[in-house]
């Protein structure tokens, strides 16, 4: 599992994004919690969508300004890999510190 935390300085609530090869036999599952803002849902799929990962299903919560989703994802109809696991997660904390 590969996870990155919140800083201080994070907001309210601070950033979680932990993405799981563990939990399921064919999918890599991505946990994100983040303060919401407008747009967020659709960076976070187009950073997936750029790094060639599917999504094939998704639970989306917003509830008082907090996002909890949970993305369950493939790469070339696999796992996600360890070097495409940490580039993603680079990125999705770039897009959730914004």
């Amino acid at each position: 599992n590969y996870s990155i935390r919140a800083e201080k300085d994070a907001g309210l609530f601070g950033v979680f994004v932990e993405l799981d090869n563990e939990a399921s036999e064919e999918y890599s599952i991505i946990e994100i919690f983040a303060t919401d803002r407008s747009g967020l849902l659709y960076d976070i799929a187009n950073a997936m969508y750029k790094k060639g990962i599917n999504i094939d299903s998704a639970r989306i919560s917003t509830d008082a300004g907090l996002v909890q989703d949970v993305f369950y994802i493939q790469f070339k109809r696999a796992k996600v890999n360890n070097i495409i696991a940490q580039e993603l997660l680079s990125e999705l904390w770039a897009i959730l510190k914004k």
